[in-house]
């Protein structure tokens, strides 16, 4: 699902809901400053996150939780100051992209 340049700037946990099949999501160049704890908990099969380019600061440890099929993950272009220890535990799989362009 590609929602790129829309102008979102909150991601919550029921935002989701009725996507159980999701696999692909990109939210990329938004305005996204805070995403809820689990908010992709609805979404267990996803596997390729895009976030790069928004205004997320701060990594909490629950902001993932539920995807252990996450392979790609792109943080990249945010200004991140914090993250919490285990914020992408288990994701055994995963690709981060946290560069500063």
């Amino acid at each position: 699902m590609y929602l790129e340049a829309n102008v979102l700037i909150a991601v919550q946990s029921d935002i989701w809901e009725g996507l159980h099949s999701l696999q692909f999501l990109f939210l990329g160049s938004n305005l996204i400053n805070e995403v809820s704890p689990g908010a992709f908990s609805s979404v267990p099969l996803l596997e390729v996150l895009g976030l790069q380019n928004n205004n997320i600061s701060e990594i909490h440890i629950n902001m993932f939780t539920g995807l252990p099929f996450m392979s790609q993950l792109d943080l990249s272009s945010n200004p991140i100051t914090a993250i919490e220890s285990s914020s992408f535990s288990p994701m055994t799989r995963l690709c981060l992209d946290l560069v500063q362009h």
